[in-house]
């Protein structure tokens, strides 16, 4: 039978030379469930965790899971006249010097230090649970220590030291983040202080997790290379992470949660089931009744793409100048009957009768798409139109400024009302793509330059911080300006914002509040922005991924775009996995400028999605 061993015993891990500590001989054992809990009191009560594993030839194996459990710790102070944190003068003062005291009936460690201290409680809070508070105070001892009497911050609390690797032994995977409770779900600062971080391990049948669930700006699980099992072998544990510009003023304190919980299953052979999400399952639950589902539910269906221009190069990567002669169609419409920009044929968007064919063209590439989308078997939600300003500068793949289209590319500008309200009167969502940058003059263009390469006239700016992070007022303004302009002259509904690089929780929490009505499709996203946005899923190697079960129990509605840029005559997956997704309500794309193998592949997802 596999154990699972849990013992207290005294061993400091803030001793400069560690020395060790006999354990007392007060002990007790009691049955967790089919494993053993096995709790030995020692002074003071640093915490041991041992985990029995089957290996594949049916034997057991010790597994240290955690190994004198009390926290390490590096704090930083602020440094009023230079504005910044900065480590405490004395390393040996702030990190050494300390008191310790064990309470044995609360199962308490207290560690006081000259800026403060911190205490650590376990709790037993289940047959196959233990929880952990820490709180982490402010409150010099000395109370004439001018040094002292400041703020804390850039706090690093690693909890415990826990060799986490299972490589040897896992069949689930070893201790990682579990999806959708993980903090690239957001960058600190920016997450719900409920937000539940977990890392979770399934070993076989058998399952257990680190929870956190309190102030999650404040906290992480960090990936650390130290102190493993084996050299160079990468763990999870869970660490304070104390964001920037937040601060513990003095007299204040932090408390941390946390939880290390176990499943069923300690006692049998591996197989290969997964347990884990059962064991956070809750703390998702509450998460998602605390911050419902804000999205448009598509639920299932497709939605048309039209490519109207070669996104690939830029048209200005391939003529050798400026001029009409050298480069008739700039923006690279490719729905004019050419081969490329250069065509001499009637493709030159820069005269009276190369713009009249030009219109032609558009009016019937955007026809074309809402027959296809009206058809029933394709389910269409919208028509996605992904570069109205074409595309002249080879990096500017995806201009994202509709209001800029006059600029861009006037020859669509004179038409692009029409055609528009072709797709809205038909019943069907319009869409167009946004950026969350600005279209920018480049100080390193002058007219000089070769069209043909580096430096183009213009480039995408980012909006960032001086810390690199992104300027989510700055965001939302831009992208709340772009679809201001898109929705009140052409009623789009839907949006595909490109190259947003960042989960921005808090820009589509605020759009979704001034827009609820409209479709927000970012290109990258984490978990939480499935409250408020629809995430592209682009699955390149045709594998059928959608969304994580973990994020599903948050949002049992949350769904994907499903941009499919696969060959599906090639996929490995057959239809009927594919028609889970659909099932569980993704939306996937489908080509709107001609009846493709694609297209009815789809067909046959949606089909087979409607006999689950």
């Amino acid at each position: 039978m596999a154990a699972l061993v849990v013992t207290f015993m005294g061993a400091s891990v803030f001793s400069k030379t560690p020395t060790h500590r006999a354990a007392l001989a007060q002990s007790m054992d009691l049955t967790w469930g089919p494993s053993t809990y096995r709790e030995t009191r020692g002074q003071p009560g640093a915490l041991n965790i041992t985990l029995d594993m089957y290996t594949t030839n049916g034997q057991t194996t010790p597994y240290p899971l955690m190994v004198n459990g009390l926290p390490e710790i590096m704090v930083q102070m602020w440094n009023e006249s230079a504005g910044t944190c900065t480590p405490f003068s004395s390393y040996e003062y702030a990190h050494l010097k300390h008191t310790e005291t064990w309470d044995s009936t609360t199962m308490t460690n207290s560690l006081q230090y000259g800026w403060g201290g911190f205490t650590v409680q376990h709790t037993r809070s289940g047959p196959l649970s233990i929880d952990m508070e820490i709180i982490l105070t402010n409150d010099p001892q000395n109370k004439s220590a001018a040094n002292l009497l400041v703020p804390l911050c850039g706090i690093s609390l690693l909890v415990f030291a826990l060799p986490l690797n299972t490589s040897n032994h896992r069949v689930g995977g070893g201790f990682g983040p579990c999806p959708g409770t993980w903090n690239d779900g957001c960058y600190p600062g920016s997450c719900p202080i409920d937000y539940p971080q977990a890392i979770c391990m399934d070993w076989g049948n058998a399952s257990a997790a680190w929870v956190q669930t309190s102030d999650a700006n404040s906290t992480g699980f960090e990936l650390s290379s130290d102190s493993c099992p084996t050299p160079g072998q990468a763990f999870y544990r869970p660490k304070l992470i104390q964001a920037a510009g937040r601060r513990i003023e003095l007299g204040d304190n932090v408390t941390l949660d946390f939880s290390l919980r176990f499943g069923e299953g300690w006692n049998t052979v591996p197989t290969g089931r997964s347990g884990s999400l059962e064991l956070v399952r809750a703390d998702l639950e509450d998460f998602g009744k605390s911050h419902p589902f804000r999205n448009i539910d598509l639920h299932g269906g497709s939605m048309a793409a039209l490519f109207g221009s070669d996104t690939i190069e830029g048209a200005s990567a391939i003529c050798n100048s400026s001029s009409a002669a050298d480069c008739p169609n700039p923006r690279g419409w490719n729905f004019l009957g050419c081969q490329g920009k250069k065509d001499q044929r009637p493709c030159n968007t820069t005269t009276p009768e190369g713009i009249a064919n030009f219109q032609a063209k558009a009016r019937t590439y955007f026809q074309g798409a809402v027959i296809r989308c009206l058809k029933p078997e394709l389910k269409c939600r919208a028509i996605m139109a992904w570069s109205i300003e074409g595309s002249e500068w080879a990096d500017i793949t995806y201009s994202g400024s509709p209001d800029m289209l006059p600029v861009l590319a006037p020859e669509m500008d004179t038409i692009a009302d029409e055609l528009f309200a072709m797709i809205t009167s038909a019943g069907i969502r319009a869409g167009v793509t946004l950026r969350p940058q600005i279209i920018t003059p480049n100080p390193n263009w002058n007219s000089s330059c070769p069209p043909n390469r580096p430096p183009w006239p213009y480039y995408q700016k980012k909006l960032l911080l001086p810390n690199e992070q992104p300027d989510e007022d700055a965001i939302f303004a831009n992208l709340q300006r772009k679809a201001n302009y898109a929705i009140k002259r052409w009623s789009i509904s839907v949006f595909y914002v490109d190259s947003t690089g960042f989960p921005l929780v808090s820009v589509w929490d605020r759009l979704r509040t001034v827009f609820p009505d409209v479709v927000f499709i970012p290109e990258q996203s984490g978990p939480l922005d499935y409250a408020s946005v629809t995430p592209l899923q682009n699955d390149w190697n045709g594998v059928p991924i959608g969304v994580n079960e973990y994020t599903k129990v948050i949002w049992p509605t949350a769904y994907n775009y499903q941009l499919m840029q696969v060959n599906v005559n090639v996929t490995r997956y057959p239809v009927s996995d594919w028609a889970v997704l659909a099932k569980e309500g993704d939306v996937f794309r489908v080509d709107g400028w001609y009846d493709s193998a694609h297209n009815k592949f789809i067909e046959e997802v949606l089909a087979a999605a409607d006999e689950l």
